[in-house]
């Protein structure tokens, strides 16, 4: 019986150098273009009321913006991090908690 069959290590990614770079590049910027659009238009609609809207309205467009930022933190910038390393390096705790957590702003931006 020939046992040639290796084992990886559950927690070790396998991408390619391109795969990586374009993987690492396109997570990058969409972190940094989810959190500086959102962010403008949370700050514009409470700074300068720029959005001349009904409030209600205005309350919603800050709620998907907020829930676009808080899944940016929550499930891009781990896979960015996760795929620059090449191995999950923020431990079991948050993976459950991720899982979990991703939940409410998905919801939040389906249903806004």
């Amino acid at each position: 019986m020939n046992n040639t069959t290796s084992i990886l290590d559950p927690l070790e990614v396998q991408f390619t150098t391109l795969q990586t770079a374009i993987l690492g590049i396109y997570c990058f910027l969409a972190t940094v273009l989810s959190i500086v659009g959102n962010g403008a238009v949370i700050y514009a609609s409470v700074r300068y009321n720029a959005l001349q809207m009904d409030r209600i309205i205005v309350l919603f467009i800050r709620n998907l913006a907020f829930a676009d930022i808080l899944f940016t933190l929550v499930k891009i910038l781990p896979h960015l991090i996760t795929t620059l390393t090449g191995r999950w390096v923020l431990g079991d705790a948050y993976c459950f908690i991720s899982g979990q957590f991703v939940f409410i702003p998905s919801c939040a931006n389906i249903l806004t």
